[in-house]
Order: C-alpha cells, then sequence, then structure tokens
C-alpha cells in the first residue's frame, strides 16, 4: 500500500465526492498508471495561481482508497475509482507543506500543477490529514470508513495472517495431536506436498511403494489429514460412525454451488437424492434392461467380426470397451445410445477425462478457479440430450426419466443437468474401467482365461448373438464372479486417497486421537494389496482364492466402498462386467500383445495412461 498526495481541478475533486471517481493527468505517461490497487489518495484543488506557498482548499478535499483503474480514454483524463471522505471548511496549508518530507527532499520542487500526483510516507500522510480533512463520511452504498480504521484493519489483519501461520504451520505441525502419527515431516507443515504429487496422475504409486511401507498402515500426510488402510479403522470411519465428507468434495463439483449426490456432504440431501434415484439401480429395474446392454454389446461383436474377416487381428480391447460402456449407459440411464461403437472417434471420452482432470485440480488448488475453466462441451452435450429426450419419450422408464419427473417436483433444471452429468462421469468411467482390467487380465492369464471359458461354454453351449447369455445365469457362475473380484481386488476404482472424511469433534478410532477437523482418507487399494491380510501372492492375479470364502479376510475389500455413502450403481456396474466378459470369452479367443504400457493414472478414476491396450483377437468358430 503507497500513499500519495493529488493536485485537481475544483470540478475534478466534485466528481471524486459525487460519483466516487478522481480524474489525474492525460496521455500514455498519465501518473495514474502509478496506482495500485489499495492505495490511498487526498487529492484538492489549488488556487488559480496554482503556486504552492499558496496553496489552499478551494472547496472541496477528498480521501480515496483505490478499487480500481478505470483506462484512459481521451481526450479525458484517466480516472479512479475511489471510497472517500469530505471536508466542510477552507484550509490554507502552506505552513503543513513546508514540513513536509517530500518537499524537504527536494531543492527546487517548484510548484504543483494540476493533475499532479506525488507519492508521500506515511508520516506526511497522517500530517496533511489531520490538518486538512474533517472526517464526516460521505455515505454511500458501500460501507465506507476512516483512514484510521484502514490502518486499524490492515494491522487486525496481519495480526490475524500471523495467528493463523502460527496456528497452521507451528502449532499443528508440533504440538497438535495428530504430531504422534507416523508420516513425513515436512508433510506435517503444509498440505501442498502431498497435494503436488496428485498433478501428473501418479501419486498413487508413491503411497503404495514409498509412504504406506515406510510408515504403516496410518500415516500423516498433511497437517490436518491422515490417510488410513487398517480394516477395523475403515470399518468405524464408514460404517459405524459414518463420518460426513470433508469439504474437499464441493471442489469436485462441475458446478460449485450445485450439490451432486456424490458430492454432496449434507446426509439429509444425500438421502432424498438417494431416494429420488435409487429405483433405477434396483434388481427389478436392471432386469428390465437387460436386453438395452445386449443391444449396445451386439455393436461390438459386429466390430470386431469385421476386423476378424478382414484380417485386421489387433484390437485397442481397452477403447473398443470404453465405448461399448458409454453407448449402455447412454441407452439404459439416459434413453438412446450414444453409438459410438458404430461411428468410432468420439470427442465425449476425452472430455470426461479432461474433465476430471479439472475437478481434481480445483480440489488441490481452489485458488486456480479463475484460471481452469470449465470446458462447455459436456454440459452442452447433456443440455441437448436432455432436450432431446423431453420432447421424444418423456415418459420412458430409466434414471433420466426419474431425474425428468424429479425436476418436476423437487429438483431444479440446473440441478437436473449436473446430476446427470454425474452419473455419465462416474457410471461410464468406472464401469468401463473395470471391464476393460478383467479382460486384460485374463488375456494377460491365458490358464484363467481357459477356466473362465469351459465354465461359460459349459452354462451356454451355444453362442447366439440374437440371445447373448443371461445375466439370472452369469451371476451364479462361481468363476466368473471370482475373476471380476480380483480384478476389482488389484485394479479398485480408488487407487488415490480420495477427499475423506471428516472429525466434527474430537474422536478416538482404534488407537489414535483425532481431533475435531481432521480429514481421515480411507485407501482401499493398499487395503487390496496388503500381504498381511491377502498372503504372500497379493500381487498376483488368482481367482481361485474366492473359490473358497476362508481365504477372504474380514472388511478388506472395498471395491465399491461401504456404509451409506457406497456406490449407488454397484449392481449395475457388476451387471454391465459380468455380460460384456463372458460374451467376449464366448464367442472370441484372444492373444496377449507382451510389454505394453500398463502404467494407470489416476485423478478422479483410474485410466490406462496411453488409453490403449492392444491384443490379437480370433473367431471361436
Amino acid at each position: 500500500m503507497k500513499f500519495w498526495i493529488g493536485v485537481v481541478s475544483n470540478d475534478h475533486v466534485k466528481i471524486g465526492i459525487k460519483e466516487g471517481f478522481a480524474q489525474f493527468g492525460h496521455g500514455k505517461l498519465s501518473p495514474i498508471k502509478r496506482l495500485g490497487n489499495g492505495d490511498i489518495i487526498i487529492y484538492y484543488s489549488p488556487r488559480e495561481e496554482m503556486n504552492v506557498k499558496s496553496l489552499a482548499i478551494k472547496g472541496f478535499t477528498a480521501i480515496g482508497v483505490v478499487e480500481g483503474k478505470i483506462p484512459y480514454n481521451p481526450p479525458g483524463p484517466a480516472r479512479v475509482k475511489v471510497k472517500y471522505l469530505k471536508t466542510k471548511k477552507y484550509l490554507h496549508i502552506h505552513d503543513v507543506l513546508d514540513n513536509l518530507t517530500f518537499i524537504k527532499n527536494k531543492k527546487r520542487w517548484g510548484i504543483l500543477f494540476r493533475r499532479s500526483l506525488f507519492e508521500i510516507n506515511k508520516q506526511d500522510f497522517m500530517l496533511i490529514l489531520k490538518n486538512m480533512v474533517d472526517e464526516e463520511i460521505y455515505k454511500q452504498p458501500k460501507m465506507l470508513f476512516s483512514l484510521q480504521d484502514v490502518f486499524l484493519y490492515i494491522e487486525l489483519f496481519i495480526l490475524a495472517y500471523t495467528i493463523k501461520f502460527f496456528y497452521d504451520v507451528i502449532y499443528l505441525a508440533y504440538f497438535s495431536p495428530l504430531r504422534m502419527i507416523p508420516g513425513p515431516k515436512h508433510f506435517a507443515l503444509t498440505k501442498y506436498f502431498v497435494s503436488k504429487k496428485h498433478t501428473n496422475g501418479m501419486r498413487w504409486k508413491w503411497l503404495q511403494y514409498e509412504l504406506f511401507p515406510e510408515y504403516g498402515p496410518v500415516v500423516r500426510i498433511a497437517p490436518q489429514a491422515v490417510i488410513i488402510a487398517d480394516p477395523d479403522m475403515i470399518k468405524e470411519i464408514l460404517v459405524i460412525k459414518d463420518l460426513p465428507k470433508n469439504q474437499k468434495y464441493d471442489q469436485l463439483r462441475t458446478n460449485l454451488s450445485i450439490p451432486t449426490l456424490l458430492t454432496t456432504r449434507d446426509k439429509t440431501f444425500h438421502k432424498k437424492r438417494r431416494q429420488i434415484v435409487a429405483p433405477a439401480f434396483s434388481f427389478k429395474y436392471l432386469n428390465s434392461i437387460e436386453p438395452l446392454i445386449h443391444n449396445c454389446v451386439k455393436p461390438l461383436l459386429i466390430k470386431f467380426d469385421e476386423m476378424v474377416d478382414q484380417n485386421q487381428n489387433i484390437v485397442n480391447i481397452y477403447e473398443m470397451i470404453h465405448y461399448c460402456v458409454l453407448d449402455i449407459t447412454g441407452e439404459t440411464i439416459f434413453g438412446g445410445s450414444f453409438r459410438f461403437i458404430e461411428t468410432g472417434n468420439h470427442p465425449l471420452p476425452h472430455k470426461i477425462f479432461q474433465e476430471l482432470r479439472r475437478m481434481i485440480k480445483l480440489g488441490m488448488f481452489p485458488f486456480l478457479k479463475p484460471f481452469i475453466k470449465q470446458d462447455p462441451y459436456i454440459l452442452n452435450f447433456m443440455t441437448s440430450l436432455i432436450k432431446n429426450r423431453r420432447q421424444e419419450d418423456p415418459e420412458r422408464k430409466d434414471l433420466l426419466g426419474m431425474l425428468l419427473n424429479a425436476s418436476e417436483r423437487s429438483m431444479s433444471d440446473i440441478e437436473l443437468h449436473y446430476q446427470a452429468i454425474e452419473f455419465l462421469i462416474a457410471g461410464s468411467d468406472t464401469s468401463s474401467f473395470s471391464s476393460a482390467m478383467t479382460m486384460i487380465k485374463l488375456i494377460q492369464n491365458p490358464d484363467k482365461l481357459d477356466t473362465l471359458f469351459k465354465e461359460i461354454d459349459e452354462s451356454f453351449p451355444e453362442f447366439n448373438i440374437d440371445k447373448l447369455p443371461s445375466h439370472d445365469k452369469l451371476k451364479q457362475l462361481p468363476y466368473l464372479n471370482a475373476v471380476i473380484n480380483e480384478t476389482l481386488r488389484l485394479h479398485p476404482i480408488n487407487y488415490d486417497i480420495g477427499p475423506g472424511r471428516i472429525t466434527i469433534e474430537d474422536t478416538i478410532i482404534g488407537d489414535y486421537f483425532f481431533p475435531k477437523g481432521t480429514t481421515l482418507a480411507v485407501n482401499a487399494y493398499r487395503l487390496h494389496h496388503s500381504s498381511k491380510y491377502w498372503g504372500d501372492d497379493v500381487e498376483e492375479f488368482v481367482p481361485e482364492r474366492w473359490l473358497n470364502p476362508e481365504r477372504i479376510p474380514k472388511d478388506c475389500f472395498l471395491p465399491f466402498s461401504a456404509g451409506t455413502r457406497n456406490c449407488i450403481g454397484q449392481n449395475f456396474a457388476m451387471m454391465v462386467i459380468r455380460i460384456i466378459v463372458a460374451t467376449l470369452i464366448q464367442k472370441y479367443k484372444f492373444e496377449d500383445i507382451l510389454n505394453q504400457d500398463m502404467d494407470i493414472v489416476h485423478y478422479l478414476t483410474p485410466s490406462l495412461k496411453t488409453k490403449q491396450y492392444n491384443v490379437k483377437i480370433y473367431s471361436r468358430n
């Protein structure tokens, strides 16, 4: 903050008093360019001869706090917006000016012309203020304050910031009860370190292969955040205590002001919203949409048949399954297939990936919101989809239909749009990743693939594209379910920390005391990959472990979270995975291509970094 004294014409002072801006200078070298927001100015009018020695208040004096600049617009002077005070009396101030430092330091300071602007020190400023300004506030609709108030507020701000800094850094790092929890010492100083590791989507590797092995299943990762991979503590957090979600979920919203089923922290809101959409994920509804899922899988089979017939035996199985699941999501949730398989390349999957990255960046660095703009593509896509649905088939009983009905009672149109976008992103991205990884693990382990084929072939001896394997039978196949569960163990939907839950009071969980306001992040990936619970073969793909219930550790498998905030679409996801995997295994032979990049990045959901996994495909016929 700087202090200034300005000389303007009498009219310009009056304008400043009346309309809230002062005017200084002409042309590109206008002294106003030196002003910054928060600077404070006294500006006044001299007598006609303009000699400082005979300087007097001509009628008005104003004091202003700079709030913003109005660009120079010839031929008029530049302007600065101010909040101001007003004097009622004429004051001759040449005696005051003679004592000012900025004048004493000049051998020849000459005269002050109109539109002059001088920077002065605080002492000079207070001297002028004391002798010139009668502190009657000239009120505006906005709150005004005196200069003394300005200094007081600044001092209070500095004091408050100092106290907050001491609390955030010194107290939380070295005196908080969390100091007893193991973790990197410098991570206790600021959340910046753990946030920075998430920018490339590879933080999960650091967690699994460096952090947990060194510090154990309970680790402090920020001043008020702890990550937990202990099954008993996780159960208490998610189920027994059912702690509320923390404020990071607000940043995961596509629109920050509109809560959704996933991102709301309000338990009452969540309960009501879940009641609205729950019928779309009931067993009754899922049974009714099985033909729709089959209709979306058929184009995938036709596409693969065409490639095999043309001896184009190499397919990107990851991408094709992603497209298929997007079509299924469109058909069963939004009232019509997106036809990605038939049309080929489509911008939506990439736009979804970009939106996930944007959301997670805002979650880590909220101050970047003005600089990380939302791509309007997904909102426009959803707006068009909803508009067409209302015109063509408003009575269709699917998730979108239920949301449309709810929008007439308890949801606004904008809430409908963003809730639908959430289902589009969360539903398609997670189901496609799990389906694709199940196929990839089978193709990488041909002995497991052969075992599964035998089970499917016994239940469905003949393949018929018009009568694909029924889900009622598929969900009874033990090895198919074992394969899927083993894939979900090795590749859960949450690799990373996750936003977490928050303690709303001082809380004891396990052997640890967590003060109020502590974020407790649950890490399913570490739980799924702990040899303590799963044995020495924990990193191997062993579906057979699921055939023996005694081998499955209690409370150590959380593919869809747990408690009241578990995944509402888990039955839908399992149905999609079973139908896609069983159908592809029944109809085709697959052969792996070695030495492919299997790096996984995790932003809000996991995905292959390359978005590609190529395999060789042959018809079983």
